[in-house]
């Protein structure tokens, strides 16, 4: 497959995406008494790539984090509720 003119512009652009969203989940908190900010600051990464018109921003921010997306919509709507 060759590639299209721009191409090499989308790739880019998703990798800066993805090193973005590595570098706010390691701004989380972690320990156990967390759990309500690091469920909001992953709302937040959410609804900030939401806003910012990324075309699957659950998809990225599951995969980032290593798990399903049904389980990264569990904990957004969890962290909604607070």
């Amino acid at each position: 497959m060759r590639p299209h003119p721009g191409d090499e512009d989308a790739v880019a652009d998703q990798s800066m995406t993805r090193r973005y969203v590595q570098t706010r989940l390691a701004d989380l908190p972690t320990g156990p008494e967390d759990t309500d900010a690091r469920l909001r600051g992953l709302l937040e990464i959410y609804e900030e790539l939401n806003a910012d018109g990324h075309p699957e921003p659950l998809t990225l921010l599951a995969g980032v984090l290593g798990i399903p997306v049904e389980i990264l919509v569990l904990h957004l709507r969890a962290a909604g509720r607070q």
